[in-house]
């Protein structure tokens, strides 16, 4: 195991709770319960338990995928920025699930972030400013959680989760390399009693196996 072999700073969690506004959360058990959510222009159903699930993620992030993106709120957004001023001027790493995160992310950090997903058009100008010219890299797990070094950072901050055990742990494992001096932060945004909570606790099942 790598702890065996390197001698690398320790790893702290840390969970922020998002507390969804009424429009994001009537929007959420409409879908939990019913499997449907009304818009003005759309009638949206989630037939399959895979859908359901996607559906219910995008719900606790405040938006939902359909013929266009429907935005209900700003909730996790509001905590992430919050977080990160808390966190003050340190270079951090945040991992968004869905391109709607991402996108609404960059809006509104602005020249302050760099993305890594996988409509980032060059992702060797992206390393390179993280770090530099810009203090925050959102990246998507699949497009950033492997093969890279990205000690600049010893923060990351968990916009939301997928079920995967392999992307969250090579994607936390990108700042807890060698080279890196600093206890590695990780912080995870979740909503209690939501997909999200649910989503936590498949992933700690499976990294006690």
């Amino acid at each position: 195991k790598k702890a065996d072999a390197l001698d690398l700073p320790e790893k702290l969690t840390q969970i922020r709770h998002v507390t969804l506004s009424p429009e994001e959360r009537h929007a959420y058990e409409q879908m939990r319960r019913q499997l449907v959510v009304e818009f003005a222009t759309e009638t949206i159903t989630a037939e399959l338990a895979l859908t359901k699930l996607m559906k219910l993620r995008q719900l606790s992030s405040g938006f939902l995928y359909g013929e266009t993106v429907h935005r209900l709120g700003r909730s996790r957004l509001t905590l992430l920025l919050e977080t990160l001023d808390e966190l003050g001027p340190q270079n951090v790493i945040i991992w968004a699930n869905f391109h709607e995160e991402i996108e609404q992310i960059v809006a509104a950090l602005g020249d302050q972030a760099v993305t890594l997903y996988a409509k980032t058009k060059d992702r060797a100008a992206s390393l390179a400013a993280f770090g530099t010219t810009a203090q925050y890299l959102i990246a998507h797990p699949r497009s950033a959680g492997y093969g890279l070094t990205l000690t600049q950072a010893s923060t990351c901050v968990w916009y939301s989760l997928d079920w995967s055990l392999e992307a969250w742990s090579q994607a936390n494992d990108r700042i807890h390399r060698i080279g890196q001096t600093r206890s590695c932060l990780y912080v995870h945004l979740i909503a209690p009693g939501l997909i999200d909570e649910h989503i936590w606790d498949v992933l700690q099942q499976k990294a006690s196996l």
